[in-house]
């Protein structure tokens, strides 16, 4: 019996402990920001009040139980009698109680509209406060002041106005209004004018007329949306001597497409050690920040790595089967205003392990074979020897491929001066040095590379050609003409700047070689100069890193580079153009 007792309780006890388990697991709520949008008139010997409740994106909250209070002048409450519904508009209103009451319940329909209409001869101000039964919605007010001389005005954006593309060149709002009171045809247009709401101010982006009780269209331009993400419209109407001034907001989406391209061929390689590519991610707002590339073969992931300013550097594994492969480039969104676009398909060769290592033997002998030649044959002069390379490296520049002297003006093509690969979006400008620097014109390329730049002015002229990746090139205006414009990657500028400054202190790699930001580290070490250590290694991540090279980061690894006082072949910092 008493064991039966212990079991009893026990039971008990973990029945209990269950019960407060449960009661005390917590519930959470998302809740949205509800906005009430109002007016209220005493025309024709009646009060109405109009208006929609909205939540923060701007669609409507049907359902809504709104209630009413009324002020005097003196700032004292005012019992409000029985309302009615208003004619010919949308109202879900409680039935009234008789007899005059401190507050009244008034219910929104299905789109969020609701309106009123009662007599009131004391009342001059409306106070109305919305309070979500379900929780799903903070608490908002409205105070409203009843105008006598002047109607109510609504506007309300359409429903589809939810998302705009920004590669569309200009973006449509639906809107409508609404006069409270007014018969068809009594109210002229009303003008209307969208903002952009941004954290410094509003903007300006589109106006129009719209009939009164009646829609119409605002057209503007998508480059006034800035870049993709959450947008906030507002749709004001500035009032008359007979109408009041009325507002509404509405949150949008712009969206943009992401574009895969490749920033340089890929390189036959062992698909077991990894294929790296380069690509470039851009859209009609620019290059993309954020997401991820991956690289599929066959249905299977094979490589995936994350997009920073416009860029991802993306390396593919996976067994070799052929002696070539069509691995499938795709963008993965992470924000839902970058809209992944067409897939990209890229051939690459693959090389086996075994043909790596026979391509190895045979640079070794290859090596020895040079190193018996070079001891038969007579050396040759050291500035002949140093000169050969200069001569065969690629450099910035800008040629005149055909002059035309009748046509005023430059077109042309803006390539990489080492794989001739065309610079989207490089900037070309025609600068005049007379009397300071001004500029003339200014033209972009386009996706191949290709600008056209007219202009003219008297005096000495400068054509300065920019680009995100690749260092800033100027010289003097060639004659008008077809050109080619050459320009040499950031990260290869700054070790030709290494190999330079190697090269005139005899500073030479391994067997003769190219020196490289490890010979010149070892060097520095050798010579207890911590600068050159330094500047070598911020060369060697900049230019075999990851991180894509831009202005600011050049700027930053040229300001360690070690000046030698007193050196005629010291190299400067590049001015700015």
């Amino acid at each position: 019996m008493q064991k039966h007792k212990c079991a009893l309780l026990l039971g008990s006890a973990l029945l209990l402990t269950s019960e407060v388990g449960l009661s005390a697991t917590p519930v959470i709520r998302v809740r949205g920001a509800a906005r009430i949008n109002a007016t209220a008139s005493a025309l024709d010997g009646a009060v109405v009040v109009t208006g929609t409740v909205i939540d923060d994106t701007g669609r409507p909250v049907g359902g809504a139980t709104l209630e009413l209070r009324a002020t005097a002048a003196d700032g004292s409450a005012v019992p409000l009698p029985p309302f009615s519904a208003c004619p010919n508009r949308p109202s879900n209103s409680p039935v009234s109680l008789p007899g005059p009451r401190p507050t009244r319940a008034l219910g929104s329909d299905a789109n969020g509209r609701f309106c009123a209409t009662f007599v009131s001869e004391r009342a001059t101000a409306l106070v109305l406060t919305f309070a979500d039964a379900r929780s799903l919605f903070d608490p908002a007010e409205q105070r409203v002041a009843i105008d006598s001389a002047r109607r109510g005005v609504e506007l309300r954006f359409a429903p589809t106005s939810a998302t705009f593309e920004l590669e569309r060149e200009t973006q449509r709002l639906q809107v409508s209004t609404h006069v409270v009171g007014a018969g068809p045809g009594l109210s002229p247009p009303l003008p209307l004018a969208a903002y952009l709401a941004t954290p410094k101010g509003e903007v300006l982006v589109a106006q129009g007329a719209c009939p009164a009780d009646g829609a119409t269209e605002l057209e503007l331009a998508s480059n006034r949306l800035g870049t993709p993400g959450p947008v906030e419209l507002v749709l004001r109407f500035a009032g008359t001597p007979s109408l009041q001034p009325a507002e509404t907001r509405r949150r949008v989406l712009a969206t943009a497409e992401v574009r895969l391209a490749l920033g340089r061929p890929p390189r036959a390689a062992d698909p077991t050690d990894g294929i790296p590519l380069e690509l470039a991610l851009d859209s009609a707002a620019g290059p993309v920040d954020g997401g991820s590339v991956e690289a599929r073969l066959q249905g299977q992931t094979v490589g995936i790595a994350p997009v920073e300013r416009g860029a991802a550097h993306l390396v593919a594994q996976f067994p070799r089967r052929a002696d070539e492969a069509t691995l499938e480039l795709r963008y993965l969104s992470v924000e839902p205003w970058w809209r992944p676009g067409a897939t990209l398909n890229v051939e690459v060769k693959l090389l086996s392990r075994a043909r790596w290592v026979s391509l190895g033997w045979l640079s070794v002998l290859g090596a020895i074979a040079a190193w018996l030649l070079w001891g038969w044959r007579r050396p040759a002069r050291e500035a002949e020897a140093r000169a050969t390379p200069e001569l065969l490296a690629p450099v910035a520049g800008v040629h005149l491929v055909k002059r035309e002297d009748d046509q005023p003006g430059w077109r042309g093509v803006v390539r990489d001066a080492h794989d001739q690969a065309p610079i989207p979006r490089a900037v070309v400008e025609l600068v005049s040095r007379t009397a300071g620097r001004r500029l003339i014109a200014r033209a972009v390329a386009d996706e191949l590379g290709r600008f056209e730049l007219s202009g003219a002015a008297a005096g000495e002229l400068e054509l300065a050609v920019s680009a995100t990746w690749h260092t800033d090139f100027s010289s003097s205006a060639p004659p008008h003409g077809e050109l080619r414009v050459d320009l040499v990657s950031r990260r290869r500028y700054l070790v030709g700047r290494l190999v330079g400054w190697a090269d005139r202190r005899g500073a030479r790699g391994r067997a003769g070689a190219e020196p490289t930001p490890g010979d010149v580290k070892r060097r520095g070490r050798r010579m207890h100069r911590d600068e050159v250590v330094a500047w070598a290694a911020a060369v060697e991540n900049a230019a075999f890193g990851p991180e894509p090279v831009d202005e600011k980061i050049e700027r930053e690894v040229q300001r360690l580079e070690p000046p030698e006082p007193g050196d005629p072949n010291a190299l400067e910092v590049k001015r700015d153009h």
